[in-house]
């Protein structure tokens, strides 16, 4: 990172969702941007979509008078020499393919201030973090299809110029002072640093020319946000790190950040294997040891995240902060099956999984959504159901929790509930059901499962019968 650039692609740190862009304190600075691009695009509304400390990413909802379509994204920068912008202008501008979302314009707005910006298409569409990351699993030829047809496009930088661009942005050597100093007060700051160049070198030292180096484009940074679905096919966005190289990185890339196991990842490069007719036993191999150098980018960027929200952003974008969490928390399976920084494995977990546990929701009470107000006023209420809980794992080692509980009466209705301890839930209602299966187990911590008989017109509902799961190996 270079150190004098810190706050300079950053546009702001924004608590706004989506809001009209009359009221919005930006609006200025989006209409330039639109009017720089030469495109007839009138917007309305403004969402913001996600960032990162370089640049942050808007959806603008148009209307029907707009030639490039209802909604668009926005990407802008206030470093005007933003190299994350550059790169994914340039790659979306020389690609043309169905797999990415497309190209509308880009460069530098000198009337908003010299900003870097790009507009590109915005999918109708989920991402897999959203829809569940075993749809991967699920379709895994549609996904192995989509995989190969990326790889058609084109891109100079090779895989050793990708890991040092990589290792160069995601570095804390050259950080200011006052930034040390916070790592220094709440990490410890010699630590970080050796954890630091503790994956940059295994990197270096083991990087194989042979294996990496490939004439096939890679994503770069496929993860439960960078790939988006719909109706089963898949496209990847966030294009800002391709580089030509070996598909089986990609493929890492998916198992680490989906936070897949052995058995999950084995059944996604066999299929991959039998697909594209590949030798067995030299793929595998060439697997595990993409999946090591792979293990060591992906923790790079987590830590580096991870001490920008909270040393610089002071952990005032939650939402981020939380993905970045869970992200952790899903993926450090594979630093403990390669034996990767053993000697650091204790600080790590201090740094990122006490947070989850200072910050996570209360789950031991039904959350406020589920709870309403009763039907009658009775000093009566129904029995309450006693509910079973239990954490168990699929063949794919796929986790899940099986809730269950006998019926009270034979015609009884009851409301269950499932809250994740960043706050989510799920709850099944009005149901006559006595048993569910639920799946979207992503996220360590403690989980709050509820369920309560249904009243009727004249007796009052059951409390919540109330189990927490504590849940740490996903």
């Amino acid at each position: 990172m270079n150190s004098s650039q810190l706050f300079s692609g950053r546009a702001f740190v924004t608590k706004e969702t989506r809001c009209s862009l009359a009221s919005h304190k930006y609006k200025k600075l989006i209409l330039d941007i639109i009017k720089d691009s030469k495109n007839s695009f009138f917007a309305f509304e403004v969402s913001y979509l996600d960032g990162n400390e370089n640049y942050d990413c808007y959806i603008l909802h148009g209307d029907q008078r707009s030639d490039i379509g209802s909604d668009i994204c926005l990407k802008f920068s206030l470093d005007k020499n933003c190299k994350e912008l550059i790169r994914e202008s340039s790659f979306l501008k020389n690609n043309d393919s169905l797999f990415k979302n497309s190209y509308i314009a880009s460069g530098v707005c000198e009337k908003a201030g010299n900003v870097r910006y790009l507009l590109s298409s915005i999918e109708r569409s989920e991402t897999i973090r959203e829809s569940g990351r075993y749809i991967v699993l699920e379709n895994i030829s549609s996904f192995i299809f989509t995989l190969m047809a990326f790889s058609k496009t084109e891109t100079e930088r090779n895989f050793k110029e990708f890991s040092e661009d990589f290792f160069y942005e995601n570095s804390i050597s050259k950080s200011p002072k006052f930034l040390l100093d916070s790592i220094d007060q709440y990490f410890g700051l010699d630590e970080v640093k050796s954890i630091f160049n503790e994956l940059k070198s295994f990197v270096i030292e083991n990087y194989d020319e042979k294996i990496l180096e490939k004439n096939t484009v890679c994503h770069g940074s496929l993860s439960l946000d960078n790939v988006i679905t719909r109706d089963n096919l898949f496209k990847f966005i966030n294009c800002n790190n391709c580089f030509k190289g070996n598909k089986l990185i990609d493929i890492a890339f998916v198992c680490v950040n989906f936070g897949l196991h052995e058995e999950q990842s084995n059944y996604i490069i066999n299929e991959y294997i039998e697909a594209l007719a590949l030798d067995k036993e030299e793929t595998k191999k060439e697997f595990e040891y993409c999946l090591k150098i792979v293990t060591c980018i992906v923790y790079t960027r987590i830590l580096y995240s991870y001490i920008i929200e909270s040393c610089v952003f002071l952990s005032e974008r939650r939402n981020l902060l939380l993905r970045v969490i869970d992200n952790f928390s899903s993926s450090f399976y594979w630093l403990e099956k390669f034996d990767l920084l053993s000697e650091y494995r204790d600080k790590i977990k201090e740094i990122l999984i006490e947070p989850i546990l200072n910050s996570q929701e209360d789950v031991s009470i039904p959350p406020n959504q589920v709870i309403t107000k009763d039907r009658v006023s009775s000093k009566n209420k129904i029995k309450k159901p006693k509910l079973n809980a239990v954490l168990k794992k699929t063949k794919l080692n796929k986790p899940y929790i099986e809730l269950s509980w006998e019926k009270i009466n034979k015609h009884s209705q009851y409301s269950c509930y499932v809250l994740k301890p960043n706050g989510s839930f799920k709850e099944y209602k009005d149901s006559e059901n006595n048993n569910y299966i639920y799946s979207e187990v992503d996220v360590i911590g403690t989980y709050g499962v509820g369920v309560k008989t249904l009243g009727d017109d004249s007796i009052e509902d059951s409390d919540y019968d109330i189990i927490t799961l504590d849940i740490f190996d996903i």
